[in-house]
């Protein structure tokens, strides 16, 4: 990948290969040196033509991956006014709907993915139907943490017709099915899905989840270390095996890979709450106090949390989520 990006230097996925090749590496310092400059490089080129969308999205997809998401969307928002034709405009409002739902931005990025998935269904081009399937299984994936279950389900199920070959559409679809509490039809939709796709991390997290959920800690806990293998960002993975190391009593790994989850994402209550209770089961009350005032700070509304965070006051030993 060096070779080809030092012959090819504005080639983003050749750029995108060698920081992902380096991270599996281990080598994180050298991938983010990459990243980093592939965000001077697209900004040099934007403050050249900065009326160029697709650089614009380019340098967008850049900031997303040193951590600058805020920055990122800004330049997504200004990539799709500065589109000319109403396709481009159509798919980078796809892609800055992704981008809003992967932050947590859900019903600003369903918006965002509506309109453009509108556009494109007018259009009903063949060429389109990738990007169309990849659109809905994004704002199938919204609707299903803003509570629409039975919506989303549908939806991502026209999503997998319009694209046998989507991945992302049957992993999402699998996690709308568990949080319908339909886990066994969740398990095989995954099962499909890891079987399409075996280097797919979101969909052997998803599935990683799901066998928990169904008592096979075993299988769980080694699916959802495959899936940091190919992946170490992926921060549902590693959230998944702290939660499925809790309820194996493995306390060290959970407070492990709960810290990981927590600095990659703190504003997460559900890891910020099964933080607490690894800490509370470790008796290590301070620590476990801090971060159940956290979660029930982060979702005020959650019952489980508030009792959790008296239990831990008391010196009492919360009990595992998910535990029988």
């Amino acid at each position: 990948w060096r070779d080809t990006v030092s012959k090819a230097p504005r080639n983003a996925r050749a750029r995108n290969n060698l920081a992902n090749a380096l991270e599996r590496a281990g080598r994180f310092e050298e991938a983010m040196a990459v990243w980093n400059e592939t965000v001077a490089m697209w900004e040099k080129l934007v403050e050249r033509r900065p009326e160029d969308a697709d650089l614009l999205l380019n340098l967008a997809n850049a900031y997303s991956m040193v951590g600058k998401t805020e920055e990122s969307i800004a330049t997504m928002r200004l990539a799709v006014s500065k589109a000319k034709r109403p396709i481009t405009r159509a798919r980078l409002r796809v892609s800055l709907g992704a981008a809003l739902v992967r932050e947590g931005k859900l019903e600003a990025g369903a918006r965002e993915l509506e309109e453009g998935i509108e556009a494109l269904r007018q259009r009903r081009a063949p060429a389109d139907r990738s990007l169309l399937s990849s659109a809905m299984s994004n704002l199938g994936w919204a609707w299903a943490n803003l509570g629409q279950t039975e919506k989303a389900i549908g939806l991502l199920q026209r999503a997998i017709e319009e694209d046998r070959s989507n991945v992302a559409a049957r992993s999402n679809l699998g996690w709308a099915l568990a949080m319908a509490g339909r886990l066994k039809q969740a398990r095989a939709v995954l099962e499909e899905a890891v079987d399409l796709g075996p280097d797919a991390p979101a969909a052997l997290s998803n599935l990683g989840w799901v066998l928990a959920a169904l008592g096979d800690l075993g299988p769980a806990r080694a699916t959802l270390e495959r899936a940091l293998e190919i992946e170490p960002r992926e921060f549902s993975a590693r959230g998944n095996l702290g939660w499925v190391c809790l309820r194996e009593g493995d306390l060290e790994c959970a407070v492990a890979r709960l810290n990981e989850a927590s600095g990659m994402k703190p504003e997460d209550a559900w890891v910020q709450h099964m933080l607490g209770v690894a800490y509370a089961r470790s008796e290590r009350w301070q620590e476990a106090i801090r971060h159940l005032e956290r979660a029930s700070t982060l979702a005020p509304q959650n019952i489980a949390y508030r009792d959790d965070l008296e239990r831990a006051k008391r010196r009492e030993l919360p009990s595992i989520p998910g535990q029988s």
